[in-house]
């Protein structure tokens, strides 16, 4: 629930032009402060959200509620899952914030990107 809950309050920061949500999810749907939250966010998102993420539908709810936001650059990321598991993915979650908030990359990929979680 964090970048539902980073998307609700944005608003909130005059100074926050954009946003970055990796899997948006709400647990049991959007309550009504947080969709208030989060359409009346007017900056750039970034959102990343896996092709087999299991809380999809909860996602959708947060996309949805974006009505204001400037910009929404969507990538859904193949064989990927809410968690962003496996070598490739945890690469692209690594690179993540380099391309919602650099001017460096302008593609989600896991090119240059590090492995967050070894075995």
């Amino acid at each position: 629930a964090g970048a539902s809950s980073v998307a609700g309050v944005a608003h909130l920061y005059p100074q926050v032009d954009r946003i970055l949500l990796m899997g948006p999810t709400v647990a049991y749907g959007l309550d009504h402060e947080t969709r208030a939250g989060i359409e009346q966010f007017t900056g750039k998102v970034f959102l990343a959200a896996g092709e087999h993420d299991r809380y999809k539908g909860l996602g959708i709810q947060v996309y949805r509620a974006l009505t204001q936001a400037k910009e929404i650059e969507k990538v859904i990321v193949p064989d990927c899952d809410h968690y962003f598991r496996g070598a490739t993915n945890d690469m692209i979650y690594s690179n993540a914030p380099f391309w919602a908030f650099t001017e460096n990359t302008r593609v989600l990929s896991p090119e240059n990107g590090i492995r967050l979680v070894k075995k």
